[in-house]
Parts: C-alpha cells; sequence; structure tokens
C-alpha cells in the first residue's frame, strides 16, 4: 500500500567503470548480443547468477568489465 502513496522518483546514477563484455572474452558479436539480451531481461538473482556460471563455463573467469557489467544488472 506505500507504494501508492509515494511519488514515483527517476534517478540516475554516473559510474566511472568499465562495463561491457570484451572481445577478448567473448569473439562472436551475434553471441556477445545473445548474451546481452538475456543479461538485461533477468530480474531475478538466481537466474543471474546461473547466467553468470554458465558464461565462466563456456569462457573461462569473468574480466573485470564483465564483472562490473554483471554488478550493475544485479543492481538494476
Amino acid at each position: 500500500f506505500l507504494e501508492d502513496r509515494m511519488p514515483r522518483v527517476d534517478a540516475a546514477v554516473e559510474i566511472d567503470a568499465e562495463m561491457h563484455l570484451p572481445d577478448s572474452y567473448i569473439v562472436s558479436p551475434n553471441e556477445k548480443v545473445v548474451i546481452y539480451h538475456r543479461l538485461l531481461n533477468l530480474e531475478e538473482q538466481h537466474l543471474i547468477d546461473n547466467l553468470v556460471e554458465e558464461l565462466k563455463d563456456r569462457f573461462g573467469p569473468l574480466p573485470p568489465p564483465a564483472e562490473n557489467l554483471i554488478e550493475m544488472v544485479k543492481i538494476k
């Protein structure tokens, strides 16, 4: 009920960090687009964690820019 009485506030946050899937991590542009799409549509923590494990299994440890991207997806 409280949500109905509180005004919606839009916020913007600027973060000075690289957030992407580097070409050196995922070479195929098509594969990268598919993964970005999947990431942006996940809303539950366990589903994000599952995708991270899949990425590690398929491509190896996440490089820092990919880790940053995952953290931002978790925050959204």
